[in-house]
């Protein structure tokens, strides 16, 4: 006798749990994988650490000598720049030019002292506009007014 099947019936339940069941087979599979790979780079790394040991302690050991040294540059700086604070002043007052008292009288000049500062105010007359502020001024204007001051300096007696 030959049984011949005509249809085959699976209950959804039972599907369900085939496919469930080969799921899990296969996260199964790949966590072993991963735990493998994991494995074998815990022994990599294990491996590099013991061959740096020697250079991590000696390079720990030399840290007390280095912060003494960056104790003492610190210091050495600290140092300088109190000196600094209280040369600076001092210098500045020196350069900066003092306020001259205002004399009514005009003391006679050099022709040298004239044309110079005629030469400067038409250099500045040119080269700053009538509605610039102190602050707007370019560098040109700035670098020709320091050199008024220069020429001042050297010309009036």
């Amino acid at each position: 006798m030959a049984f011949v099947l005509t249809s085959i019936t699976i209950d959804l339940m039972t599907l369900l749990y085939v496919v469930l069941a080969l799921l899990g087979a296969a996260v199964l599979v790949a966590l072993l994988i991963l735990l493998i790979k994991l494995i074998k780079t815990l022994s990599s790394v294990h491996i590099l650490l013991d061959d740096i040991k020697t250079d991590i302690k000696d390079t720990t050991g030399k840290i007390p000598d280095l912060v003494e040294d960056v104790a003492i540059i610190t210091g050495n700086v600290v140092d300088v720049t109190d000196s600094i604070a209280v040369t600076v002043p001092a210098i500045m007052k020196r350069i900066t030019p003092k306020p001259k008292p205002k004399v009514k009288a005009k003391k006679a000049q050099n022709a040298e002292g004239v044309i110079a500062s005629a030469l400067v105010h038409t250099l500045l007359s040119l080269l700053s506009s009538r509605d610039a502020k102190k602050k707007d001024r370019s560098t040109a204007v700035k670098i020709v007014h320091v050199a008024s001051r220069l020429v001042s300096m050297f010309t009036k007696k």
